[in-house]
């Protein structure tokens, strides 16, 4: 579970337009967990609480990591707004 309270570490800014397109290269192992972890700490503001339930068996994924970054960032995003 991640919790955070205090100031946010990023900005809150749009990825530049060459972020958008497609992957490219192969995919790799994502862990998932981790990668909630850091857009939470990165994208929620500090006023916001957010927490993190992961099942310690959720496996690694076979993904580009970018994509999924981008789409979970959305996600995130529109919740805090």
């Amino acid at each position: 579970m991640a919790s955070r309270g205090g100031p946010t570490r990023r900005p809150w800014a749009p990825p530049s337009s060459d972020t958008w397109g497609p992957s490219t290269g192969p995919a790799s192992d994502v862990d998932l967990h981790e990668l909630m972890e850091r857009l939470l700490e990165s994208d929620v503001p500090g006023h916001i609480r957010a927490r993190l339930n992961v099942d310690d068996r959720v496996p690694l994924i076979r993904a580009h990591y970018d994509a999924l970054q981008r789409a979970f960032r959305n996600l995130v995003r529109n919740a805090v707004e």
